[in-house]
């Protein structure tokens, strides 16, 4: 049999992505007649792929700000759209049968204009079903931009609740699921949209639990942080250590920590990124899995809320199955029958 030529592009504005393809690489390699190559866009991830990829682009990354939220003008100045679009023009895409794209825009809009097979096995596939959670306030330019900035007309979409064969729960990767809980009472919180200097405030008034607070390699750390407060660089390890032990976890409203965060059984509260519209979507699936919703650190009412659901127990495991092999394996042999894979179609939104 000939082997599947198979490229595999991650999205590198955050960790989210690359822990999905921690779960997903080895079971590729794993499949017989498989050639697997990897490349990455964006400049934020702070964990390893598991194997290097063989080319790295600059492709679009959002820059935060201190507050909250996201910082257009550092966005705006960071990102280069003619290295964006050379990107595009160089990426060696027609050299592979099939491209599994996690949002990644490089070889999503080379697949597009060189006709190459591709699915989008993302979970932004999951926010587009038209069933899955909007907040209160609909946008539509937000829509068509999450719509449009990895295009891909096939997809096997990940989100908190399974909607169809192509559309499942949460990837949890093996390390997540292998952990020994050892619960202590104490608090993971990674807000990476937040300053430490922003955060510290807030946290040095909750002094009922112990925080334990990770940050991107090379932050700044204030002076005269309190005892009950620890910051960590994001270490994978020390990061998955803190997890195991947390009763409670406040993160931004992304999906994969969330996800893994409920898995274990943890006290969830999200803060979405202001400006990250897909981040207003998360919050409202997640909060129907019994997730806490603050719309900011900055608010009265929003630490009042913190603070009651610091006083919560731990929560309850929510039963996420573990069936990414089989996913793996039924994607690629459908692919082999029939490569226009005609079950893999998005639902129309």
């Amino acid at each position: 049999m000939t082997p599947l030529r198979l490229l595999y592009a991650v999205q590198g504005t955050g960790n989210g992505h690359v822990a999905r393809a921690q779960a997903l690489v080895p079971l590729l390699l794993a499949q017989p007649n498989v050639r697997l190559d990897l490349v990455v866009s964006g400049t934020l991830v702070d964990v390893d792929l598991p194997v290097p990829p063989r080319e790295r682009y600059a492709g679009f990354s959002f820059r935060y700000g201190k507050n909250g939220g996201i910082d257009w003008l550092q966005t705006f100045w960071a990102n280069s759209w003619w290295k964006l679009l050379h990107s595009i023009q160089k990426a060696p895409v027609a050299e592979y049968d099939l491209v599994l794209n996690d949002f990644e825009p490089v070889t999503a809009y080379a697949c597009k204009w060189r006709k190459v097979s591709i699915v989008d096995v993302s979970h932004q596939a999951g926010v587009r079903h038209p069933d899955a959670a909007r907040p209160k306030h609909q946008d539509p330019l937000a829509e068509w931009v999450l719509a449009n900035f990895a295009p891909a007309k096939r997809c096997l979409g990940f989100h908190f609740v399974a909607r169809g064969t192509n559309y499942r729960t949460p990837v949890i990767r093996p390390a997540v699921r292998q952990l020994k809980r050892a619960v202590d009472g104490s608090v993971l919180a990674y807000l990476p949209a937040y300053a430490p200097e922003v955060l510290l405030p807030v946290l040095a008034g909750l002094s009922q639990r112990t925080w334990h607070v990770f940050v991107r390699p090379g932050t700044a750390l204030p002076q005269n942080t309190p005892e009950h407060v620890h910051w960590h660089s994001i270490d994978q390890d020390d990061f998955l250590d803190r997890l195991s032990r947390a009763s409670h976890v406040l993160c931004s409203a992304g999906f994969e920590l969330p996800a893994e965060a409920l898995f274990l059984g943890a006290a969830v509260a999200v803060v979405p990124i202001s400006g990250q519209y897909e981040q207003a979507c998360n919050a409202a699936e997640a909060k129907k899995l019994g997730a806490r919703v603050l719309r900011s650190l900055h608010r009265p009412k929003d630490l009042q809320k913190l603070s009651d659901w610091l006083e919560m127990e731990r929560g309850h495991p929510v039963f996420f199955p573990d069936e990414t092999e089989t996913l793996v394996q039924d994607l690629l042999r459908r692919f082999r029958e029939n490569p226009q894979l005609p079950d893999y179609v998005r639902a129309k939104s």
